[in-house]
């Protein structure tokens, strides 16, 4: 790829995608493993979750397709608590679950009483979370590899490090994962409103607005974001108590590593070191981060590996 230059930083055509992470990570690299995070574990309370004032549509459930998709999400985890709430149970198995799904739809939108109708609603509606959050992680990315508020928030108060990613690579343009449905898998720009996605129905819930849609005070991060099934990891790690999802990282779709501002020799060494012992690698080229002397700006300069 033929390089431009911006803001101090040479680029490949097609910008790239950058990832901040504390000085930690630096075994990214010499790994290749790279993490996916479940939704309950990301920094927004208000992430994957938009809002459903509603229950089930028995007209939305007609269709085959949509009816087995939730029917799945309950069968997995919703059994339990909808006949704890009198609602339904799932004794007549899966044979059953078109018959069954629309019940639920009919219960559900049956209740009367306002208490009642909103604590079911809101049982069914964590049900589909929990279920998105055992199923599925979220790798966040970024346009930009110089704001400060990240390099603060993510990157331990500028001793971290921004992983930069060619766009381009097959990696963040998978066409899909193991579940078909979801087409998710590739790399896809975050959007933002000052409104919160809102539906009448939880069958009506896309995905746009459920996975790519944050509030306009997480603008500044110019976040794009690609979703991976744990079923695709290739390693799973326990660290206090969590499950740490890990997915391999090809080589080359590492294209540099930027050091922060007040990284320290230890890191800078760390990171020399892993891609000078990786043949694969050596194609990174090496950053650093600095505080512009004038302006609220940081600014980045290549540096010899």
């Amino acid at each position: 790829m033929m390089p431009t230059e911006r803001g101090g930083l040479t680029m490949p055509s097609v910008p790239p995608l950058y990832k901040y992470v504390v000085p930690e990570r630096a075994d990214v690299l010499q790994h290749l493993r790279i993490r996916f995070t479940p939704p309950d574990q990301l920094n927004d309370p208000f992430d994957s979750n938009p809002f459903v004032s509603d229950a089930f549509s028995p007209a939305a459930l007609a269709s085959t397709s949509l009816s087995r998709n939730t029917t799945e999400w309950l069968e997995r985890n919703g059994a339990d608590i909808l006949a704890e709430l009198g609602v339904i149970s799932f004794a007549n198995g899966p044979s059953q679950q078109l018959f069954e799904t629309s019940r639920i739809a009919e219960t559900l939108n049956s209740i009367k009483d306002p208490d009642a109708r909103a604590f079911a609603i809101e049982m069914s509606m964590f049900t589909a979370r929990t279920t998105l959050q055992q199923v599925c992680g979220v790798l966040s990315l970024t346009e930009r590899p110089a704001n400060i508020l990240m390099w603060t928030h993510y990157a331990a108060n500028h001793r971290g490090l921004v992983l930069g990613f060619d766009g381009t690579h097959r990696f963040f343009s998978r066409p899909g994962w193991t579940h078909a449905s979801v087409d998710l898998a590739a790399a896809n720009r975050v959007m933002y409103s000052r409104n919160r996605p809102e539906f009448r129905y939880m069958t009506d819930v896309t995905k746009t607005a459920a996975f790519l849609t944050k509030s306009l005070e997480w603008e500044y991060e110019c976040e794009w974001r690609m979703l991976r099934t744990v079923e695709d990891t290739h390693e799973i790690k326990f660290i206090n108590g969590q499950e740490i999802w890990l997915f391999e990282l090809p080589a080359d779709a590492v294209w540099c590593v930027v050091l922060g501002a007040a990284a320290t020799r230890e890191t800078e060494t760390t990171v020399r070191n892993t891609i000078r012992a990786n043949r694969e690698l050596n194609h990174v080229a090496l950053y650093r981060a600095s505080i512009d002397s004038k302006l609220f700006r940081i600014n980045l300069a290549e540096i010899p590996r």
